[in-house]
């Protein structure tokens, strides 16, 4: 007998005693499944020399037969890429990541497509068609070390651009996750022009968010400077550059990208142009102007914007001691949480904005909520990984701490509860 013959009557053979072992006739198998009496029986019967493999899933689930008894035997006789695929199609919406893999590796070797169309069919595949993170992850990994061992740059490039993209939203390991977008420049010139654009840029918000701002200049310069169409990604690459300048102290800079920024046609573009203004005019000693332009935008601005107004709004008011307009301020608060926060930028601001109130509490002789906000405001710095402004608040915890030794035992247990994972994380 053939291989090919003897893999698929261990098919039949597995149906067979499935069946019996459920006590069904074939005709009782055919109405449970939905595959023909006469199609079974060939299967059983040997007869069918390369049996679909959908008809057999179809059998395979109604006899509860493991899924990998059914897909092993196409995978020891080398098929056709549409045979592999669809059997890729399948065993996806299993939680058998291993088999997965072996399928999937299975496909790159199909008989009827060379390596660069198949490394496309399964990367495309996978964009398409997977909607697991965690799946996604694992199907990359094997495009790229696929792609490294055949000298199939471009697919290299693709995937773990893809990989950086999954990976990037979690914002506890941003560090990590950083250290792996920047491994994919090696491969920047093997991505598409959109990619790129969208690389340089995804990476600058990365290294902005880790405060390394001068390498977001760097990464989002790459879009200020080429000459690609007039777009949103473009128009937030230099708003980037313009907020790191700032950062880096460079007011003037900062300033002529702003310029810059208010030249595209974005709708959200003019609040936060407004508040960049503002922000400018008070590191420049303007302080009226930048209260007076702030105070507007209050009134003004949409949603995304309002916690950065306020924030501004809270620092100016707190050089000047000017506790009412503060305590104004929280009749926001309620609106300013209920909005969602999803991107690290918006966590590190709702920490920032903690921070500031915890200030204010302490500076008016509420100690013991001036240390909750402390606490909150850590708890956010958590979120985002960011490790020094986490620590930065427990100090600020610590010391008001320190001055207040009625403070209520319960804020004492959450404050050390954090302030020790802080700890362990800085000694790894």
């Amino acid at each position: 007998m053939e291989a090919s013959s003897l893999q698929y009557f261990t098919i039949g053979d597995s149906i067979r005693q499935y069946r019996n072992k459920a006590n069904l006739t074939q005709s009782q198998l055919a109405e449970l499944s939905g595959v023909s009496t006469g199609y079974i029986s060939k299967i059983e019967n040997d007869e069918v020399e390369r049996p679909s493999f959908e008809k057999v899933c179809h059998i395979a689930k109604a006899l509860q037969i493991p899924i990998h008894e059914i897909v092993q035997p196409y995978l020891e006789i080398r098929q056709k890429s549409n045979v592999l695929f669809g059997i890729l199609r399948e065993v996806i919406k299993e939680d058998a990541t291993d088999l997965i893999v072996e399928v999937a590796s299975a496909c790159l070797h199909s008989k009827d497509m060379d390596s660069i169309d198949l490394m496309e069919r399964l990367y495309e595949f996978v964009d398409l068609e997977v909607t697991s993170d965690s799946l996604k992850l694992v199907l990359y990994d094997l495009i790229i070390r696929q792609s490294r061992g055949h000298g199939i740059n471009k697919f290299a490039a693709k995937a773990l651009f893809q990989k950086y993209l999954i990976e990037r939203n979690d914002f506890t390991k941003l560090h990590a996750t950083y250290d792996s977008g920047r491994y994919v420049l090696h491969y920047v010139d093997f991505l598409s022009a959109e990619e790129r654009v969208s690389l340089y840029y995804k990476l600058g918000v990365h290294a902005y968010n880790l405060r390394l701002f001068q390498e977001s200049i760097d990464l989002c310069m790459n879009n200020v400077t080429e000459e690609i169409p007039i777009s949103l990604t473009k128009a937030e690459s230099i708003a980037v550059v313009h907020n790191s300048y700032y950062y880096l102290g460079e007011y003037d800079l900062s300033e002529s990208y702003l310029q810059q920024y208010m030249t595209f046609p974005y709708p959200h573009i003019k609040d936060n142009a407004k508040l960049m203004t503002a922000v400018l005019y008070s590191k420049k000693g303007k302080r009226d102007l930048a209260l007076a332009q702030l105070e507007e935008c209050l009134q003004s601005c949409g949603d995304n914007a309002l916690l950065h107004v306020i924030k501004q709004l809270m620092i100016i008011y707190l050089e000047k001691k000017d506790w009412t307009s503060i305590e104004k301020l929280f009749r926001w608060e309620e609106k300013v949480i209920s909005i969602p926060c999803h991107t690290p930028y918006k966590k590190s601001e709702l920490a920032h904005y903690y921070k500031l109130k915890g200030d204010y509490c302490v500076s008016v002789g509420n100690i013991e909520i001036g240390a909750q906000c402390y606490l909150e405001s850590a708890s956010w710095y958590s979120k985002v990984n960011d490790k020094f402004n986490e620590r930065s608040s427990h100090l600020m915890m610590k010391l008001v701490m320190e001055k207040d030794e009625r403070m209520d035992i319960e804020i004492i247990k959450k404050f050390q509860n954090i302030f020790d994972q802080c700890m362990k994380y800085e000694l790894r």
